[in-house]
């Protein structure tokens, strides 16, 4: 199984623009542990990164986005 971050970039490879609440749905059948407080580490460490922005949309939702010529990173992943 990809590491969790490697997961949520190729799904934003295929999706582009994904919400919080989206992602978790999308990561849970193959990450079924998954938490906010994970997933928000995990796109903590992506954004420091520079391959992926986060923007706050609203009530604590969020809007997260590939960066352009983010698309180097290991592995593949089916969704």
């Amino acid at each position: 199984m990809l590491p969790l971050r490697n997961a949520i970039v190729e799904l934003l490879k295929k999706e582009k623009v994904v919400t919080d609440d989206e992602l978790i749905q999308k990561l849970q059948p193959k990450y079924p542990d998954i938490t906010t407080k994970k997933l928000f580490n995990e796109l903590l460490d992506l954004e420091i990164l520079g391959l992926v922005r986060v923007y706050e949309i609203g009530k604590g939702r969020k809007r997260i986005e590939l960066m352009s010529g983010s698309s180097e990173v290991i592995g593949e992943f089916d969704f």
